[in-house]
């Protein structure tokens, strides 16, 4: 069966993450894996020939796995909304010492893992969910979605999707698969690509992309190209216009995401942004086609 893979550090903000996975769950018909990854001590032998630093690992060890077996409980204590309410999905965790991004790897090849959520950092976090080594190693390995879930998200919220576009080839595969959860959570998809300020003709990938995305049957999903001099401010901007409840993007290597990373002022507004925030990582897409 699928598997929603929820990686907390049990902060408020992974608290708000693991609950609204259950709700995606249900929607998905997906189970819950609840996942921490704690902090890899080096081996160093010992006079006696042990390790001084078994014993912080098992104390990290069990730290671990009491959280998450209280974080299982609480959610499986979740009260149903009513009697239409689909069932709960069954909740295991697991906790493994060392590198998010490699753990999240491993566990994705042992399991059917459909979509990886989080929590997303406070803006005064200097370890923001796109500048955190934790969330690069994520991001550089993930085959599946990336789901960054802010402490005061409603679902409720989720009536628009917003998907930036650099008209990659990629970011249809993307489109495709929003569309396939707007069926389920009933979201308009607004497709946006920001250029300059300059009015120009449309370019080879924006025509080539136009027609890929009319080929696309879907009532409640529209493209529009939109002008600002900063892409993310703008795009911050037109979120805000519009109401929407998810922006999402494709992570390419070398492309639209990076660029925006690489920007102060962009930095800047992603560290403001509100809503949750889908990232598609490039090394997925071949599992989606």
């Amino acid at each position: 069966m699928k598997k929603i893979l929820v990686l907390t550090d049990f902060s408020d903000n992974a608290a708000k993450a693991s609950e609204l996975a259950v709700e995606f769950g249900k929607k998905l018909n997906a189970n819950i894996l609840l996942f921490n990854s704690y902090s890899k001590f080096p081996t160093i032998a010992s006079y006696a020939g042990g390790s001084w630093a078994v014993d912080e690992v098992m104390h990290k060890q069990g730290h671990s796995k009491n959280h998450l077996s209280l974080v299982a409980e609480n959610l499986q204590n979740i009260p149903a909304k009513n009697s239409l309410d689909p069932e709960m999905p069954t909740i295991t965790y697991l906790s493994e010492e060392g590198d998010l991004g490699s753990n999240v790897a491993e566990i994705s090849k042992l399991n059917n893992i459909e979509l990886i959520m989080m929590g997303a950092r406070d803006k005064n976090s200097h370890d923001h969910i796109l500048f955190g080594s934790d969330t690069k190693s994520v991001l550089r390995k993930a085959k599946r979605p990336v789901l960054f879930i802010p402490a005061k998200f409603a679902l409720e919220k989720l009536n628009k999707v917003v998907f930036a576009t650099d008209f990659e080839a990629d970011d249809i595969v993307a489109i495709k698969y929003l569309l396939k959860l707007g069926g389920l959570f009933n979201y308009k998809l607004e497709i946006i690509h920001v250029s300059g300020l300059k009015k120009e003709a449309p370019d080879e990938d924006e025509l080539a992309f136009i027609n890929k995305f009319k080929k696309i049957r879907y009532e409640n999903v529209s493209y529009q190209n939109i002008r600002g001099a900063d892409i993310v401010t703008r795009l911050n901007r037109f979120i805000d216009e519009t109401g929407a409840g998810m922006l999402a993007m494709v992570h390419h290597q070398e492309s639209f995401l990076m660029d925006l990373l690489r920007e102060s002022t962009t930095r800047k507004a992603l560290l403001n942004q509100k809503i949750p925030l889908m990232i598609f990582p490039s090394r997925m897409m071949d599992e989606l086609l």
